[in-house]
C-alpha cells in the first residue's frame, strides 16, 4: 500500500509487525482505527464531507462514512464485487466487519476478538484498502 498519511502508515506498520495469535486485542483496535482513518482520508481527498448536511457540523456515523467511501470508489471504477466483502460485512451483525463488533472491540470489556474473525475482516476489506491507498 502507498499510504501517504503518516499516522495511517505508522498504524499499518504496527499491524504488520504484531502476531495475530499473540496480540488479537491490539490488532482489533488498530484495525478499526486504520479502517476509519483510511475512510476519512479517502472521503476528504474526494471532497466528500464528513459531517451530515444541515446538522450543525455533526459528524456522520462510521457506517455512513464507509458507505459513502464505497459508493465513491465504485463511481470511480472499482468493481462492485471487489468491495462486496466490506459492504456486506458492515451491514451484517454477525460479520467480523460489523460496525457494532468493531466498536465493541474498543468499548466492550467482555468481548474478545478471535484470530479467525480478524483474518476474515482483513481479507474482506483488503480491496478497499488497496483502492484507497493506491
Amino acid at each position: 500500500l502507498n499510504i501517504t498519511n503518516e499516522r495511517s502508515a505508522e498504524i499499518f506498520k504496527e499491524l504488520q509487525r504484531l502476531k495475530i495469535s499473540e496480540y488479537p486485542n491490539a490488532i482489533s483496535v488498530l484495525f478499526r482505527v486504520f479502517l476509519e482513518i483510511s475512510t476519512e482520508h479517502y472521503l476528504k481527498s474526494c471532497g466528500i464531507p464528513l459531517s451530515q448536511p444541515n446538522s450543525n457540523g455533526r459528524e456522520k456515523k462510521f457506517r455512513d462514512k464507509l458507505g459513502d467511501a464505497i459508493a465513491q470508489l465504485e463511481a470511480n471504477g472499482i468493481p462492485r464485487n471487489s468491495l462486496d466483502g466490506l459492504r456486506r460485512g458492515i451491514s451484517d451483525r454477525s460479520s467480523p466487519l460489523s460496525i457494532d463488533l468493531l466498536h465493541s472491540y474498543v468499548h466492550n470489556r467482555f468481548l474478545s476478538p478471535t484470530e479467525r474473525d480478524l483474518r476474515i475482516a482483513w481479507d474482506n476489506s483488503a480491496p478497499f484498502f488497496e483502492a484507497v491507498w493506491k
